[in-house]
């Protein structure tokens, strides 16, 4: 079977002649060879004289042989601007190249593609430079954004105590580590879906995405559950009670005392907003601190049990220094009991000054923040287990029985006597000690809802 192809004179020699313009505008170069234009000019008499009854601009007529319908094929070249792109050219070119006839045809395109060729490879070169150029400094852009944020790759555990760490991406992997509620993470590959690869302290492996915010989230996260502080910078700086320096001084600090930092404080530009030790929010100017947010890491399970027995012995010597206390104390009371002033009491137990001043300030400890009913309610407690076979027989032996009042364990007892804050609950002290009682006999009590006699925030029972 032969094909014989039949070429639009009009179409390519306007295509060609097209491509020698662009190629003559892109490599700034004239053609001046008379040859060259003779080639060209028997060129188009070729096609013109061949083609004339036949032809229409832009299309191609492929003939087939006898039985086959003829097949219309349109074909379009079009140079869109001066400067063309190397594909479209190109491909005019491969398409010319494989429709035209005869050896001088063939030469002339190839001695006119030659130089429209190089120069617009040139120039791609060029273009393609550029965009590389571009890429790189998009990736300077992005890495310096990463600098500028710290949390852009950081994650927080978002649990309320702890979240496993695992040595591969699977809950069946071994646990390795623990990232605990106030922990951060450096983020090292989260293509793994439902996973995240992290880094912490010691401690490397893959963690739970759905457990986990990232970057700014992160961040929030981080103000939100972790302590903030603020570390005086020299000697002499004053907390004022207000944003302003026309404020009342709360008190003037020392180099290195570290307070508190009020998160949740409206604050003004330029100001702090810290924690005093009565609980009250006072403000110190921000140019004379250092703030800092104390962000822990993941910890290996060597390391949290070392952290573990570090609580025990910390919670044991607490315990030890009070009852140390309590002893010192109630033989100081045994002492001065002759010269003591005595307490009326219509409990039936016998008290002194110093036990109406230990049993204000344990309660102040438990319910300083409640209302008076509270607070008297927290001293019948401790006049019912005195009276009670079940307990100890005196004020500071109830108080300071071990395990039972957490404050006298943890040492906030003995400051806040040392303070004298426990006067501000000395009224309910002394009436509880005169036999009122608005619990009903209760020997206990927790924060929160339950069984029994609810006062304020606590019940009692």
């Amino acid at each position: 079977m032969r094909n014989s192809r039949k070429v639009v004179g009009s179409g390519i020699i306007s295509a060609v002649l097209a491509i020698s313009a662009a190629g003559t505008a892109v490599s700034g170069t004239t053609v001046t060879d008379t040859s060259q234009s003779s080639k060209q000019e028997k060129v188009e008499n070729v096609f013109l004289t061949q083609h004339q009854t036949e032809a229409k601009a832009g299309e191609r007529t492929v003939a087939a042989d006898a039985g086959q319908e003829d097949t219309q094929v349109t074909a379009s070249v079009e140079l869109e601007s001066a400067m063309p792109t190397v594909d479209p050219i190109l491909k005019a070119e491969d398409h010319f190249f494989a429709d035209a006839e005869g050896t001088e045809i063939q030469g002339y395109v190839d001695t006119m593609t030659n130089k429209t060729a190089v120069s617009i490879l040139n120039q791609k070169a060029v273009v393609n430079q550029q965009l590389t150029e571009a890429q790189e400094e998009q990736k300077r852009q992005e890495e310096a954004a990463k600098a500028a944020d710290p949390w852009y790759s950081k994650l927080m555990a978002n649990v309320e105590e702890s979240l496993n760490v695992r040595q591969d991406a699977s809950e069946e992997s071994e646990v390795v580590g623990k990232l605990y509620k106030g922990a951060a993470a450096d983020i090292e590959d989260s293509s793994v879906e439902g996973w995240i690869k992290i880094k912490s302290g010691n401690v490397e492996g893959y963690v739970k995405s759905d457990y986990c915010v990232t970057g700014q989230d992160a961040k929030a996260l981080a103000m939100q559950v972790c302590t903030t502080y603020a570390t005086v910078k020299e000697d002499g700086i004053r907390i004022r009670s207000q944003a302003s320096t026309d404020s009342e001084i709360r008190t003037v600090l020392t180099k290195d005392q570290k307070l508190t930092v009020d998160t949740g404080a409206q604050v003004a530009d330029g100001w702090i907003a810290v924690k005093c030790d009565d609980g009250q929010t006072a403000y110190i100017a921000a140019d004379y601190v250092d703030v800092n947010t104390d962000i822990k890491t993941a910890m290996t399970l060597e390391e949290e049990q070392q952290m573990i027995a570090e609580q025990e012995a910390a919670k044991k010597a607490a315990e030890e220094k009070a009852a140390a206390e309590a002893a010192k104390e109630a033989a100081s009371s045994n002492s001065s009991a002759s010269s003591s002033q005595a307490v009326s009491s219509d409990s039936g137990i016998s008290v002194s000054v110093d036990d109406v001043t230990l049993l204000s300030a344990i309660i102040y400890c438990e319910a300083g923040g409640e209302p008076y009913e509270g607070q008297l309610a927290v001293g019948a407690v401790v006049v019912n287990r005195v009276q009670s076979k079940a307990y100890p027989n005196s004020i500071s032996a109830v108080i300071y029985q071990k395990g039972q009042f957490t404050p006298a364990a943890s040492g906030k007892l003995a400051k806040v006597l040392a303070s004298g804050k426990g006067s501000q609950c000395r009224q309910a002290a002394l009436e509880a000690l005169s036999g009122k009682d608005n619990t009903g006999g209760a020997l206990s009590f927790h924060s929160g809802k339950g069984s029994g006699t609810v006062i304020g925030t606590q019940t009692f029972y």
